[in-house]
């Protein structure tokens, strides 16, 4: 557990020095308080918050480092200039049909004539046609400015935390190369083919439906079924995410355990299947991250101990933002998280009251599903209503109904992306199981949304009552653990 200490000390400093901005030293100056108590507290407590201490140090100074990275080559020192920018296309561009959205890695710009190497991330606004990809090498003309802002979003943050400082607008593409081929090149290229073939072989909106589910493409999902599965509390299922996957382990390990598989082969099942997935859909950082939350959950129960698997999720979490800092203000990342921590703290109560309640066996389908829905909605729910501030009434009930079907969906569309690699017709022998699965998730979701009191639109609250939640919850979870061991006594 000192571990799970060192890295919620991590986190804070991130978060201290994020918000702050100050001088690393100042932090440490203003900490010799602490140090002089950890002298005189108790030694049970002693290790555990001089771990807590450190890695909060450690956060800070790795934040600072970040933040301070930028040196004379940066394209950010040359904002104001109207310029020609050559760089390649990182990641996968933000598309909709009206235009999209491209983070260019710069290699260099032209000043009087001369090509200058330069180095950093810029954000352009292209055309919706022809669409980009990632890997494409672009030469562009417009003017490096500063992001702006907008009272109700602070984009400028935003795309800090994304490690982009500039924008060129307006941006006008001058010439264009293909990716140069690699592995992961060849990846997208799978991907891509595989959502054709989906789109050729499947009605809308069940099509945008697996492509969003399956392949994580957010931009093919159009804004009215957004909106149903936000107002149902369904919206993590129609995209790639550690809670997604989280939910879809959950389920594999406990079909293994109703197949009588052993928890070694079970655990095989579940991580073969994630490895699958992330050659299949594209190694992005974001599929991994999820991926590797899924892996997590699916060795926790090999591992032993609980405090393993904890250990685990603490080391993940660490790794990820020391590779990148910026990760801790990733929705994506913070709802994988949670979600994992939320399945590991209140898997095995809620479990054990759902056994107690539903007594009888042809409703034992539902325990593992809805296990796992609640679970990890206790500490998920809290930052959505943060970001968002929508609560869906009706979650629980959409949830038991459609997430027993998410696992059979992902399996038989990757099937039918796969066989339709080989054949289009082949595509069609998967596709009455696709179809069936799907449209019950679209017609259920539909169905759910239409009901008056489906959803409610509560004012978003503020960081402190953020806060004020987890501590609740916390307190709850280490009361009940209490609890157990004073029964157990």
């Amino acid at each position: 557990m000192r571990l799970c200490g060192f890295t919620a000390g991590w986190l804070l400093g991130l978060w201290l020095n994020d918000r702050l901005q100050i001088a690393w030293y100042l932090y440490f100056i203003s900490s010799i308080p602490i140090i002089l108590m950890l002298i005189y507290i108790r030694k049970s407590w002693q290790i555990m918050l001089i771990a807590i201490y450190a890695g909060t140090m450690l956060g800070v100074v790795r934040m600072a480092v970040s933040q301070n990275s930028s040196n004379l080559d940066d394209i950010r020192q040359q904002i104001g200039m109207t310029t020609r920018l050559e760089g390649v296309i990182v990641g996968e561009p933000q598309w909709t049909p009206q235009q999209q959205r491209v983070v260019l890695a710069v290699q260099a710009y032209q000043h009087e004539q001369r090509r200058v190497a330069t180095t950093g991330q810029i954000m352009l606004t292209l055309p919706a046609e022809p669409p980009r990809s990632n890997g494409e090498r672009l030469l562009v003309s417009g003017t490096i400015i500063t992001p702006t802002s907008s009272p109700n979003f602070d984009y400028a943050a935003y795309l800090r935390r994304r490690s982009i400082y500039a924008m060129l607008e307006p941006a006008t593409v001058e010439q264009a190369l293909p990716a140069k081929p690699s592995a992961y090149q060849r990846l997208l290229v799978l991907k891509q083919r595989s959502q054709t073939i989906i789109n050729q072989t499947l009605p809308q909106p069940q099509a945008a439906v697996l492509v969003g589910m399956l392949l994580g493409v957010k931009s093919s999902v159009p804004q009215a079924v957004w909106d149903t599965f936000n107002r149902t509390g369904l919206s993590h299922i129609l995209i790639i995410s550690g809670w997604n996957i989280t939910i879809v382990v959950a389920a594999l390990l406990g079909l293994g355990t109703a197949l009588k598989l052993s928890q070694r082969h079970a655990t095989m099942l579940a991580i073969g299947a994630i490895v699958v997935y992330v050659a299949f859909v594209g190694a992005s950082g974001a599929v991994i991250r999820a991926a590797l939350m899924g892996a997590i959950v699916a060795l926790a129960q090999p591992l032993g101990r609980k405090s393993d698997a904890w250990a685990a999720l603490a080391a993940a979490t660490w790794l990820m933002t020391l590779i990148d800092p910026h990760t801790l203000w990733d929705l994506g990342f913070q709802l994988s998280a949670l979600a994992t921590a939320s399945l590991f703290a209140w898997g095995k109560p809620i479990e054990a009251k759902l056994r107690h309640w539903l007594r009888w066996r042809w409703l034992e389908w539902m325990i593992e599903p809805l296990t796992a829905t609640l679970a990890a909605q206790i500490w998920t729910l809290p930052i959505i209503l943060y970001h968002f501030g929508n609560l869906s009434l009706i979650a629980p009930v959409a949830n038991v109904l459609i997430v027993p079907v998410v696992p059979l969906i992902m399996a038989s569309g990757a099937v039918l992306a796969c066989l339709g690699l080989f054949g289009r017709w082949l595509a069609f022998l998967a596709l009455p199981i696709t179809w069936a699965a799907l449209t019950w998730v679209v017609e259920v979701a539909e169905w759910l949304a239409d009901l008056a009191w489906a959803a409610v639109e509560i004012p978003r609250f503020g960081l402190i009552w953020l806060l004020l939640a987890y501590g609740l919850s916390v307190g709850a979870k280490l009361w009940m653990e209490r609890e157990n061991i004073e029964q157990r006594t």
